[in-house]
């Protein structure tokens, strides 16, 4: 049995989705049965949970041979650190009372900068080391920056011409990724078979830029994509207008500054899996083309 957390999310969907039309018995953990129904539809058992209930996550990962783990947002939340460290205790608890065999994390892509302490990756980093002291073997997952982190000014594109971003280096080309790719990588490895502990980094079939991206979007649009630039001292109200807790703000700021700063780089930049999705290709999906 393969068992998801995460299923109505954007790489969990997908990990679902490829396991199914596999074969592959899969249990859905989810909090909302009613966001369950397309892959109860395609075969999914659906085991109705919350993360942060140890009585369902231990029950929903009977009989699982393997697990693939994300991490829900919290962000509107005061106390993220404590959150994720109390998340992961719950899973690490239930994986090893159920004799999981094999487990499969999504972190992110620049983990291995274990001297930062920053937003999004400062918990990814806690997930990765925290689960690495599993026994049985572990697959963590380090993707590069989402595409589908472009999918709300896609749409604000097609609505009005206006393409917010906070990348200011708008010709700087930094890797990328669909969260199907990510899938796709995730559903192989659960159906894999390997020892000990292991990162997979993964970004998509080239870098592309911000010009790259709203020069696509034009040529999809047939029409010029204006860029607005969300500068540095707008990012805090930016933050708390998506219901961001202030208790976020100042490390999310910091990690938009070292994206902004610092080109992504990975651990093992020679070694990287890359996604077969293209910016093009992302983008008709988005509009339905």
């Amino acid at each position: 049995m393969f068992v998801i957390i995460g299923a109505t999310g954007q790489v969990g969907s997908h990990v679902a989705e490829y396991l199914l039309e596999r074969g592959e018995p899969v249990k859905i953990i989810v909090r909302n049965i009613e966001k369950a129904q397309k892959l109860s539809q395609l075969g999914a058992t659906v085991h109705v949970g919350d993360i942060d209930n140890p009585l369902d996550i231990e029950s929903g990962f009977k009989n699982a041979d393997a697990v693939y783990l994300m991490d829900p947002p919290a962000y509107h939340e005061p106390n993220v650190e404590e959150i994720t460290r109390k998340r992961m205790t719950t899973l690490k608890d239930a994986i090893v009372h159920n004799s999981v065999k094999k487990v499969v994390v999504l972190t992110s892509g620049g983990v291995h900068n274990r001297h930062l302490d920053i937003g999004n990756l400062k918990y990814a980093q806690i997930w990765e080391d925290g689960f690495k002291e599993l026994t049985m073997p572990v697959t963590s997952l380090r993707p590069a920056w989402f595409m589908e982190n472009w999918t709300p000014a896609i749409m604000m594109a097609k609505e009005n011409g206006q393409f917010p971003t906070m990348l200011r280096c708008l010709d700087r080309s930094i890797p990328q990724i669909a969260a199907k790719d990510i899938a796709k990588v995730a559903a192989d490895i659960m159906e894999s078979s390997w020892s000990g502990f292991q990162v997979v980094e993964l970004e998509g079939p080239q870098k592309y830029s911000v010009l790259d991206v709203t020069n696509a979007l034009s040529k999809h649009l047939k029409t010029d994509v204006h860029l607005s630039v969300i500068e540095r001292d707008q990012l805090p109200s930016m933050l708390l207008s998506i219901n961001t807790h202030p208790n976020s703000i100042d490390g999310w700021v910091a990690m938009l500054d070292f994206t902004n700063d610092i080109p992504q780089q990975f651990e093992h930049s020679e070694e990287t899996v890359k996604g077969s999705t293209t910016i093009d290709e992302f983008i008709s999906s988005v509009l339905g083309d």
